[in-house]
């Protein structure tokens, strides 16, 4: 789907998961083209949700309540400053993920990390670590599958840091039907991509490459030559899609800081500037105190 006025060619939509948003999802699905536009849901939002399904009812509460008491209480509040422990800090509904590398994460990389909190579950279920670990894993289930698409488990099965490893027979088997319905002339590629052979070389698929950190799927993909335009337009989509909306949120929050009531006259440039100040500002401030906390963690050892 090609967006002339930005000049820009949109290839996936990530939305939160609220029931109307999830409805006009699936109704954009049906009528763009399905090839060129794949649309899912936030993972990290899912997780939220997640996080709400499984905590001890009323525990927030609680916490708010004995944090508030330390906080309003002059005996208990310098009885706790004098155990020399830090300020309690409120419990957040929302809390998204402060990591810029976690923000930009793929979907095949979110499938990955559904995969093993899964499995952490079901491991705790079979020793029978926790209470009500037969719900916790259901609900883990629950949330996932409606997390993840067919686009999910084709992205981590075309990664070749995960190669689907963890995805069982059925969901690779649903990634390679969605190949089939909307890509068959890339099938002949990702067969050769399963079995490892020509035109992928071994050196491809060397344990140090795949540890490696530094080479992305989509740079991996685009290093190969002599494979048909579909299979590497498919990668392309598949490895620039990213898991959670949390970025464009953050961003519109940062807008709306920007373009206030009190400055409401800005121009959609200059806020755009502005905003974008702001941002590398906020950016370089985070970096700072991240130094200066690895300073001290590290001053402490010593």
């Amino acid at each position: 789907m090609k967006c002339e006025e930005y000049n820009c060619k949109v290839t996936s939509i990530v939305t939160d998961n609220a029931a109307n948003v999830t409805k006009m999802r699936r109704d954009l699905f049906e009528e763009l083209d399905r090839k060129d536009v794949i649309t899912y849901g936030c993972s990290a939002h899912m997780l939220n949700l997640l996080a709400h399904d499984i905590e001890v009812p009323g525990i927030n509460g609680n916490i708010k309540k004995i944090c508030k008491y330390f906080r309003n209480v002059h005996f208990a509040s310098a009885k706790f400053r004098k155990a020399g422990d830090s300020a309690l800090v409120l419990p957040q509904d929302l809390l998204w993920i402060k990591s810029k590398e976690t923000l930009a994460l793929g979907i095949g990389e979110a499938t990955e990390i559904w995969l093993e909190l899964l499995e952490a579950f079901e491991t705790e279920q079979a020793n029978g670590e926790f209470a009500c670990s037969v719900s916790y894993t259901n609900k883990v289930k629950e949330r996932m599958e409606m997390a993840l698409t067919p686009a999910h488990f084709l992205a981590n099965l075309l990664d070749h840091r995960f190669r689907g490893n963890k995805l069982s027979q059925e969901q690779i088997e649903t990634g390679m039907e969605y190949v089939e319905t909307y890509h068959p002339e890339a099938l002949p590629i990702i067969i050769n991509y399963q079995a490892k052979c020509a035109p992928f070389k071994p050196y491809l698929f060397s344990e140090y490459l795949i540890k490696n950190d530094k080479v992305k799927p989509l740079a991996w993909w685009c290093s190969i030559k002599n494979i048909n335009t579909t299979a590497l337009e498919l990668a392309q989509q598949l490895h620039s899609a990213i898991a959670s909306s949390a970025n464009i949120e953050r961003l519109f929050s940062s807008y709306g800081l920007v373009h206030s009531k009190l400055r409401n006259r800005l121009g959609n440039a200059k806020a755009a500037k502005l905003v974008s100040i702001f941002k590398e500002l906020n950016s370089i401030s985070d970096d700072v105190t991240d130094q200066i906390d690895d300073y001290k963690s590290e001053t402490e050892k010593v």
